[in-house]
């Protein structure tokens, strides 16, 4: 009798997939738990920047990808960090530009920087304008509580017309966003 020879289990190439899929998927969710968690603890926002630029984006899909980058955006804005949040809030919506929590991210931070520029500096405000409405647009339940913000924003304007260039741009989406106020 000879000796037993082990056998290799062949598994479909489908079922590889959709348990790697899982696995990568249940990593980014626990990933993003814990660098909220270090989000919502100031003294640990250092380690949750660390956490996210530690991780290596190649094995997640672009809209994960995105949120990473918005992640990262709001603990470098948490840290002082502006430019460099600016720039992440960008890279995030280029990478995946359908992300509401993006828009509204990067709606509050251009809000943020046009209130601490004395409300000198209007870009920002037309900044603020249109990422919140992109965040409306793309069904952020958050975002269309911002609504009332936007209208408050109008009243700053000036005489460059930003926000109004803004609602302009935006005009039919406003239209299609106040038939859907009631959803959320």
């Amino acid at each position: 009798m000879s000796p037993a020879v082990p056998c290799a289990v062949s598994l479909p190439n489908h079922t590889i997939k959709r348990g790697l899929l899982m696995l990568i998927l249940t990593t980014f969710f626990l990933l993003t738990l814990q660098a909220r968690a270090h989000l919502h603890a100031p003294g640990e926002l250092p380690l949750g920047l660390h956490l996210v630029n530690s991780t290596n984006l190649d094995y997640f899909q672009p809209q994960h990808q995105a949120e990473l980058f918005r992640l990262k955006g709001q603990f470098l804005q948490a840290l002082g960090e502006r430019d460099q949040a600016n720039s992440n809030y960008s890279t995030a919506l280029t990478i995946w530009d359908q992300l509401p929590d993006g828009w509204l991210s990067w709606g509050s931070h251009c809000d943020e920087m046009y209130e601490s520029s004395g409300n000198q500096q209007s870009y920002w405000l037309e900044y603020a304008v249109s990422c919140y409405l992109q965040a409306v647009k793309h069904g952020s339940c958050a975002g269309r509580t911002m609504l009332p913000r936007v209208l408050h924003l109008l009243s700053f304007e000036n005489e460059t017309g930003a926000v109004g260039r803004a609602l302009d741009r935006k005009l039919n989406e406003v239209t299609r966003l106040s038939t859907s106020v009631g959803l959320c």
